[in-house]
């Protein structure tokens, strides 16, 4: 008799623990079913347009450029010298690139928040 009590005991206890296993994933599931921000459309109010604007104008932002000259360099790789190489990166080839500007620093919020001002965006959400 001991022995029933105990195979019934351990199929009430797989049974629970299934249906727990179910309700976390279903909860889980809600959660980040909640935090998708793909339909959030970011608008300016008119107070927070006004503040960027003035914020904007009031910060100086790191706008330096540097002239990379024209030339040729050698792209890609070489089976020979680098097995791991990818199909995409063959053939290693030279190419020739006209003279250009790049900025020094990488793009920075401000810079980012003057471009959307000065072209009407829409401000975007952060999603991380």
């Amino acid at each position: 008799m001991k022995e029933e009590e105990l195979r019934r005991y351990r199929k009430w206890e797989w049974v629970i623990n299934a249906v727990l296993v179910i309700v976390a994933l279903l909860i889980m599931a809600r959660m980040a079913w909640g935090l998708d921000t793909q339909d959030i459309v970011v608008e300016w109010t008119q107070a927070g347009k006004r503040l960027a604007q003035e914020r904007a104008a009031n910060w100086k932002a790191k706008d330096e450029m540097v002239l990379v000259p024209a030339g040729g360099f050698l792209m890609g790789s070489d089976k020979k010298t680098d097995r791991n190489a990818y199909r995409s990166e063959l053939p290693q080839r030279r190419i020739y690139v006209d003279a250009f500007e790049i900025d020094t620093y990488e793009v920075t919020n401000l810079q980012y928040l003057k471009f959307i001002l000065a072209t009407g965006r829409k401000p975007q959400c952060d999603r991380s």
